[in-house]
């Protein structure tokens, strides 16, 4: 029988987890200060993450940060962080919850298949935004699409 859990994590993230979906540690270490990191623990092994960052002001929650070890992936572990970072969010009053990714990637198309909906699409924000280019299967990616859910 497979133990599976989903646990705060509050000290040793998982960077090179984290570095997969944002290799911007600055930016990771900048959301982790006001964020808070969830593990996706697989018989006690740490396999996946998110990071859930709140906003008060206009009640909604963003994904900032998403990743899967890549031996587990496409195996359904992503849709499990997301649906318990909607249920998170839901639990704790947040109206929407927000993600954003490259344009035309396959997340978006995960993402929107999870029931998000693009609202917004930053044109040039990855070469705006990170001295190195940023690569999603073979593709650079240029635009950056905004995506959310009401819970």
């Amino acid at each position: 029988m497979t133990d599976r859990q989903i646990k705060e994590v509050t000290r040793d993230y998982p960077l090179s987890l984290l570095l997969d979906a944002d290799p911007d540690i600055k930016k990771i270490e900048k959301y982790l200060n006001k964020g808070r990191c969830f593990g996706l623990f697989l018989n006690g092994v740490l396999i996946a993450e998110y990071v859930l960052k709140t906003n008060k002001k206009d009640k909604s929650a963003e994904i900032v940060n998403l990743a899967v070890a890549k031996e587990y992936r496409r195996q359904g572990y992503a849709r499990i962080l997301i649906k318990d970072a909607l249920a998170r969010s839901k639990e704790d009053g947040w109206k929407t919850v927000e993600i954003a990714t490259g344009k035309d990637s396959f997340q978006q198309k995960f993402y929107q298949s999870c029931g998000f909906e693009v609202y917004c699409v930053e044109e040039n924000y990855f070469p705006e935004h990170y001295s190195s280019p940023i690569i999603d299967e073979g593709v650079e990616l240029k635009d950056l699409v905004r995506m959310r859910i009401s819970v």
